[in-house]
């Protein structure tokens, strides 16, 4: 990494503090995410400048890696600008929507395995809490990930047409005329002139 090892620190541990605890896959996300922003020459995403799609999957230990991109790239599911195939690879797609640029980034194979050689990883396929592993066993794998550059990481292959549609953010938002509770308009639906939420709808709906 380019950075300074004071920038790299204050990377890894606000890394760490988003995720929950400090784990090499994370980290290899947001390496990759850094990558991706660099192949594409874009600065992280304050809004929806950047998209995302991760190939990760759900219930494995390929989530810690979609957390890492979300930290580096600034693509964040709250925001709705990255999303989810259910491939369970070390892979995702960084799309520049002004342009319609994007590269897949994806871990090599031969690091994955290293990864599933470690210490830190047998014991957390043993079940044990991050908490609960050695900080030796957790400075190996961070340190590897940290000393590698990303051409030793990471394989790539830019596009430059990516096929996007890119839908209006909504700003409005209505109280349910059933549970009283705030709704986005374009989840309403309307029922006799009044609004209602689709749970609230549903109940109407079905008796």
């Amino acid at each position: 990494m380019s950075e300074s090892l004071e920038a790299i620190a204050e990377l890894i541990e606000g890394l760490g503090y988003f995720h929950g605890h400090r784990c090499p896959a994370s980290l290899q996300g947001l390496r990759g995410g850094y990558f991706a922003m660099d192949l594409l020459n874009v600065s992280r995403a304050k809004d929806h400048e950047l998209q995302a799609v991760v190939e990760t999957g759900d219930n494995h230990f390929a989530g810690c890696f979609a957390d890492g991109i979300q930290y580096s790239t600034g693509t964040t599911f709250g925001k709705g600008n990255i999303s989810k195939n259910f491939l369970g690879r070390f892979a995702f797609t960084l799309i520049d929507p002004s342009t319609r640029k994007a590269v897949r980034v994806a871990l090599r194979g031969e690091r994955l395995l290293e990864f599933t050689e470690s210490d830190f990883f047998k014991k957390r396929q043993r079940g044990v809490s991050p908490d609960n592993i050695p900080q030796s066993d957790i400075d190996f794998v961070i340190s590897s990930v940290v000393n590698a550059t990303d051409e030793e990481l990471f394989t790539y292959r830019l596009i430059n047409e990516y096929p996007i549609q890119k839908l209006p953010s909504s700003f409005e938002a209505v109280i349910c005329s059933g549970c009283k509770e705030g709704v986005v308009a374009s989840y309403v639906k309307v029922i006799e002139g009044k609004n209602y939420c689709n749970i609230c709808a549903n109940k109407i709906l079905l008796g």
